[in-house]
């Protein structure tokens, strides 16, 4: 077990790199957390390095998809620094930042404290207990070199991969009537607008037997929240702190959130959203640029060739573009402006965003 002195140690080493901005293969063999329970003991000790009081929270490697990304089993509990928070339509820098990636969260935050206890809380207790809920952006790096390799109790050390976070305004939607892991947001991304895909794979993870933990993780299977265990001593949920389980996204689609807040659609409403297309025979196939105010059914009828013309004569099934619009006139202008445009200025459009040529009908589904 590593003494108080062998984990100062540890967690001082953590936070010169990430003052510095660099990378160490891994903590000295003598320093190393053998555990769970190491890990959560390290990170607790660099949240006194930080200046401010604790921001909040944040739950990381939520999906088997994320978990597999770092080699890991089951999620983790990592501490929001008040000074890693940047203000909403703040700049964020990613010199010297590997993973380099933007992941749009929900977050919470409480209006009264969860305190541990042995059993589970029930659904309604920890509903009763969220104050408001917000859009937020959280971008993540480690202090490894290879943090695939690093291993769950140096990633716990290493404060989950916590690095940078965005808290956006609360929402005035009426997010408890929605069911979140399959709600599709509205993302905006240099004035464009993407339906983000839902992250079904929070349903599927399975957490160990609530034991101890004030982090709030959501358990989607029979319609229950809980809290679940996370770490034995070292973590603490309060009302005053913000937390957001994250949500693994991997379409390539979903970037950065609104920064005037989520924009829940409800399905009948999203697939109402007037929206411009682009639909292939193949990668670099034909190619049909089209619009409509229901984009899974016109998406779905070009699949089935059931949309008589040219796309059905060439075989453009696959969805490889959108883009929504607020008006059914804007997105007709815009079908013209790129029907008008060259084929390299379509194919560029397809290439940026959605590099593989994936049939994007699956993400709206």
């Amino acid at each position: 077990m590593l003494d108080q002195n062998q984990i100062a140690a540890a967690s001082k080493s953590l936070h010169d790199h990430w003052r510095a901005g660099t990378k160490l293969n891994a903590l000295d063999a003598a320093l190393r957390p053998r555990d769970r329970a190491e890990g959560y003991a390290i990170q607790a000790a660099i949240e006194h390095y930080s200046s401010g009081k604790l921001f909040g929270w944040k739950i990381a490697a939520t999906s088997e998809a994320s978990q597999k990304h770092i080699n890991v089993e089951g999620p983790m509990a990592g501490r929001i620094l008040s000074e890693t928070v940047l203000p909403d339509g703040g700049t964020a820098s990613m010199v010297g930042n590997a993973m380099r990636v933007g992941e749009p969260e929900f977050a919470f935050r409480m209006s009264r404290d969860l305190p541990p206890r042995a059993t589970p809380y029930a659904a309604s207790e920890v509903l009763d207990a969220v104050d408001t809920f917000h859009p937020a952006i959280e971008i993540p790096d480690s202090r490894f070199a290879d943090f695939a390799t690093a291993g769950a109790p140096q990633i716990i050390a290493d404060n989950a991969c916590a690095h940078l976070f965005v808290l956006g305004p609360a929402t005035g939607a009426n997010w408890r009537a929605f069911n979140l892991v399959e709600e599709k947001p509205l993302i905006t991304l240099r004035g464009k607008q993407y339906i983000g895909q839902p992250a079904p794979a929070i349903r599927r993870c399975r957490f160990r037997p609530a034991i101890f933990s004030r982090l709030i993780s959501v358990r989607w299977e029979k319609r229950r929240w809980g809290l679940r265990r996370l770490s034995p001593r070292h973590c603490e949920e309060r009302s005053d702190e913000a937390i957001h389980p994250a949500a693994e996204r991997k379409n390539g689609l979903l970037r950065f959130a609104r920064n005037d807040g989520v924009n829940l659609l409800r399905s009948e409403e999203r697939m109402k959203h007037p929206c411009v297309d682009i639909v292939a025979s193949m990668r670099h196939g034909t190619l049909y640029t089209g619009v409509s105010s229901n984009l899974p059914k016109r998406a779905f009828e070009h699949r089935e060739g059931l949309v008589k013309g040219f796309s059905a004569k060439y075989g453009c099934k696959l969805l490889v573009w959108y883009e929504l619009h607020e008006t059914m006139i804007e997105a007709i202008t815009r079908e013209k402006q790129i029907k008008a445009g060259s084929r390299a200025k379509k194919l560029a459009l397809i290439e940026a965003l959605n590099p593989d040529w994936k049939d994007l009908y699956e993400t709206l589904i």
